[in-house]
């Protein structure tokens, strides 16, 4: 009985033993996943404030930046005007012709078909102004280049340039003839 008892004793005394090892593995992959969790939720934590951060940096940039790009709204409005603007923008072609010395006729006014598209919903307007510029050929392409520098953003889409007929009235400088330039120029306006 004595070794009963011994043998009873010896269990008694692994039995806890044993049983917290079987607890220990078999709570193990539950500790490892509520680990994981804590891992993962602190480092999700820290990426937040980390992108908190530097988004903080990016709109305090992006502050700064607006007052000094507010300069630059007035020159793209000078260069894409209103729409409420194509009479000034046809007068100052007109001084063009003016400055050189050229006389200048305007065919036709009319806007260009908008293409629709997701990609272009910018709100530009496109206006087609046909002219004829009569003058030599010096004070013709004078004209050309005056266009292509103009202000506004404008772009001469087509043109051909062809002598004057004889019956015209002559040249302002002698041995000079006159040409005619036919041309389309595109305007953007802004609407």
């Amino acid at each position: 009985m004595k070794k009963i008892l011994r043998f009873n004793h010896r269990y008694q005394r692994i039995i806890p033993r044993l049983l917290t090892i079987i607890i220990l593995v078999g709570l193990q992959p539950w500790l490892w996943g509520l680990v994981l969790a804590r891992a993962t939720s602190l480092q999700a934590q820290r990426s937040q404030q980390a992108q908190l951060m530097t988004l903080r940096s990016r709109i305090e940039q992006i502050k700064k930046n607006a007052v000094t790009q507010e300069n630059f709204l007035d020159q793209v409005s000078a260069a894409v005007p209103a729409s409420a603007a194509l009479p000034q923008v046809i007068e100052r072609l007109e001084r063009l012709s003016v400055d050189q010395q050229t006389q200048l006729e305007i065919l036709d006014i009319s806007d260009v078909p908008r293409v629709n598209d997701d990609v272009t919903a910018i709100p530009i307007r496109t206006v087609r102004v046909a002219i004829q510029v009569k003058g030599s050929a010096v004070q013709v392409l004078s004209v050309i280049d005056s266009i292509e520098h103009i202000q506004e953003v404008a772009m001469i889409e087509r043109w051909s340039l062809n002598p004057a007929p004889v019956q015209l009235a002559p040249s302002p400088l002698p041995g000079e003839y006159l040409y005619f330039l036919t041309a389309n120029v595109l305007f953007f306006l802004n609407e």
